[in-house]
């Protein structure tokens, strides 16, 4: 478990490949160790690499079946590479267990958008909104730290960005009242 907390620390302090060892080494002690499969799996995802992120987060759901954070990830990763279709379900799944978690809000917006169910999406950024209001426009969305790599950036652009602006989510910083 030590290798897996100094894992989150790394990756907390955006040291990616350290993170990615540390999990790594407390995987090979534990291999049953869910928390540190998703939490590799964060690594692979926040760095643009949804392919390994997705292998991951099924191997987190075998050994956790009820933990919606790792449905979140994987839907995430299948809406990174734009499938949609396969992103849904697992979103869902993930609402069902986490539903008050504002993350799963933002990515539902952004598939909902991509899917051109704009009234649902819209739904889901009145939520994400309401859970977290200064999480209030797509620029401060692009702006959470984490987010920040430019390989997931781009990824994220594309697929998120793209569905939460088909949903008229507001471009530009709108000021807390």
């Amino acid at each position: 478990m030590a290798h897996a907390a100094m894992g989150f620390l790394r990756r907390a302090e955006y040291r990616h490949a350290e993170a990615q060892a540390e999990f790594e080494t407390a995987i090979a002690f534990d291999r049953n160790n869910a928390w540190a499969v998703r939490q590799l799996g964060n690594v692979f995802m926040f760095t643009g690499r949804p392919e390994p992120c997705i292998a991951s987060a099924e191997k987190a759901i075998k050994l956790s079946p009820r933990d919606g954070f790792t449905y979140m990830m994987l839907g995430k990763c299948h809406l990174l590479l734009g499938d949609v279709d396969e992103a849904m379900p697992l979103l869902r799944k993930a609402q069902a267990l986490i539903p008050g978690y504002w993350g799963i809000h933002l990515k539902l917006a952004g598939a909902l958008g991509l899917q051109g169910e704009i009234e649902e999406a819209r739904a889901a950024l009145a939520e994400l909104v309401r859970l977290r209001p200064d999480l209030n426009s797509v620029a401060r969305v692009r702006n959470i730290p984490y987010y920040r790599n430019p390989q997931f950036q781009v990824l994220h652009d594309r697929t998120v960005i793209q569905g939460l602006r088909n949903a008229g989510f507001p471009e530009e910083v709108v000021t807390q009242q």
